[in-house]
């Protein structure tokens, strides 16, 4: 059994007329020229740099940025370029100019003793009488950076006999999973 269905003629237009309108508008885009590709660029501070040469792209950064960082964040990219010559086995070239820019980072902080090192602290609220801020803000002052975690960047964790006693969190992450020396405060 078949059944009959009616087609109204000005609906098959209007769609006919649709069509049309779809194909000229695809016909004018096809001939304009495609976008510009997005711009490889490299933005910092925090996250990671991925580019094929990362020595040179720290470097021409850290000229770049001359005079304008503040020295946190310059002796963070200098180590950043310490270790990435070093994983990269650079050039003659790049080990150059890695060394030229930690000569002049080296030169403005020489007195500075943590200078370029990342410390956690698992320290305070116990017999010594050193609170973790204290302890923080004296890292600060000799050039250290203090982190709020134990992450693979901290170099060592100030951690109290208290803290070790208890085996909090960070003392397990910097023994078992980081394996990131662990020393205790030391007199103010």
């Amino acid at each position: 059994m078949s059944r009959d269905v009616s087609v109204d003629a000005s609906f098959l237009e209007s769609q006919r007329a649709k069509a049309e309108e779809r194909r000229r508008r695809f016909e004018a885009a096809a001939r304009e020229p495609p976008p510009p590709l997005p711009k490889r660029s490299m933005a910092w501070p925090g996250g990671k740099i991925v580019t094929p040469n990362k020595v040179e792209a720290i470097a021409s950064f850290l000229e770049r940025k001359a005079g304008s960082l503040d020295e946190a964040k310059e002796r963070v990219l200098l180590g950043e370029l310490g270790r990435a010559a070093a994983e990269a086995g650079a050039g003659a070239a790049a080990a150059a100019s890695a060394g030229a820019a930690a000569a002049s980072g080296a030169a403005a902080s020489s007195s500075r003793a943590l200078a370029g090192l990342t410390l956690a602290l698992s320290a305070g609220g116990d017999e010594s009488g050193v609170g973790q801020a204290e302890l923080a803000k004296s890292i600060r002052a000799a050039g250290g950076v203090v982190s709020n975690t134990v992450h693979k960047r901290v170099d060592l964790l100030v951690a109290s006999a208290r803290a070790v006693k208890r085996n909090t969190q960070a003392v397990r992450k910097a023994r078992g999973k980081f394996r990131t020396p662990i020393v205790s405060p030391g007199p103010g």
